[in-house]
């Protein structure tokens, strides 16, 4: 009977220590498994802290660049603002050019005609008094001496050259009206003006020779 007892206790013994390292083997596989399963999860939350850390440097980054970018965008605001201001300014000064340039011409061309009329008058009153030199008598000579063509032709042409003086004058009064007008092709000069006013001279030289 003991004996017996003994052989089971055995029995017992060896099945306990069977448990004990199974349970052992146990304890180990989920030491391990833990182990495992910490150090991936040490790395998972070393990968999410990096990611935090370039989201962070990304929305930095990102917010840098777009105060920036409102920044250029009210600086080229302003500097549209001023572009058109600009070209309002310098379109109203344009229009102001141009109707003095108009003004300027249209004074020019009635100084014009006005000396065409003065020296049609003194052709005609030149022609009566060559008309009457030849009435009064058949001597005298029916042509103007030469020195008195010569001295009508240069006080003609000296009225003409006062004209342009003036007109040259008062063109010259503003510095930037010539060229802003010229370039919108406002400014135009009389057509008897230079070559015109020879013409006109040459005239009155062929009523000289009548």
């Amino acid at each position: 009977c003991a004996q017996k007892m003994e052989d089971q206790l055995a029995k017992l013994r060896q099945q306990v220590a069977e448990r004990d390292a199974h349970i052992q083997a146990l304890f180990q596989e989920r030491k391990n498994a833990n182990d495992k399963n910490m150090r991936e999860m040490a790395s998972l939350v070393n990968n999410l802290s990096q990611s935090q850390h370039i989201e962070q440097q990304l929305r930095q980054q990102h917010q840098m660049e777009r105060d920036r970018y409102l920044e250029n965008e009210l600086e080229l605001s302003s500097e549209l603002e001023a572009a058109h201001n600009t070209i309002r300014t310098l379109q109203e000064e344009l229009r102001r050019l141009q109707s003095e340039s108009q003004t300027l011409q249209h004074a020019y061309e009635d100084q014009i005609a006005s000396l065409n009329t003065d020296l049609e008058r003194a052709a005609k009153q030149l022609k009566e008094a060559q008309n009457a030199r030849r009435a009064s008598s058949t001597s005298e000579s029916v042509c103007v001496r030469q020195e008195d063509k010569e001295g009508l032709l240069r006080r003609m042409e000296a009225e003409w050259c006062v004209i342009d003086e003036v007109f040259d004058r008062d063109i010259n009064q503003s510095s930037s009206s010539a060229a802003a007008a010229a370039c919108a092709g406002e400014v135009k000069r009389a057509p008897t003006r230079g070559k015109g006013g020879m013409q006109q001279f040459a005239w009155v030289w062929g009523m000289l020779d009548v």
